[in-house]
């Protein structure tokens, strides 16, 4: 357990959301019990640096990976995206008008979507160094 205590109190990116480590236990086996600030996560010890990134490390003073602090979903934005998406072809199908600024909102929704897309293969990245 020894080799997990410096984990504690440092900040990780878990599903897309910040959490904060507050204890580790040894459960069965391999398995793990991390509490954090959020909530309580059961997982394997050979998940744990797949799926806990770290956010505040060594590793993120070298040039060009601080910008991995800014890789967060926050949780209902991509519903909130297809919410709006949905929403407007309703008013297209309501309002032929609508045509113009529905292709601009389709135009800004492909953008947000490509971000995400590079963010997550930066946390991919991430995950092997």
């Amino acid at each position: 357990m020894d080799k997990y205590h410096r984990l504690i109190g440092k900040n990780f990116l878990y599903l897309g959301g910040e959490v904060v480590v507050k204890k580790i236990e040894c459960m069965e086996g391999d398995l793990l019990k991390v509490t954090t600030d959020k909530k309580i996560i059961r997982i394997r010890e050979s998940e744990l640096r797949k799926e806990l990134l770290p956010i505040e490390s060594e590793i993120e003073r070298h040039e060009g990976i601080m910008l991995y602090r800014g890789v967060q979903v926050e949780s209902g934005e991509m519903t909130k995206l297809s919410d709006a998406l949905m929403e407007n072809i309703k008013k297209v199908q309501e309002n032929k008008e609508f045509i113009d600024q529905a292709r601009s909102i389709n135009e800004s929704a492909k953008a947000i979507i490509e971000l995400k897309k590079a963010q997550i293969q930066m946390i991919k990245l991430m995950k092997g160094l």
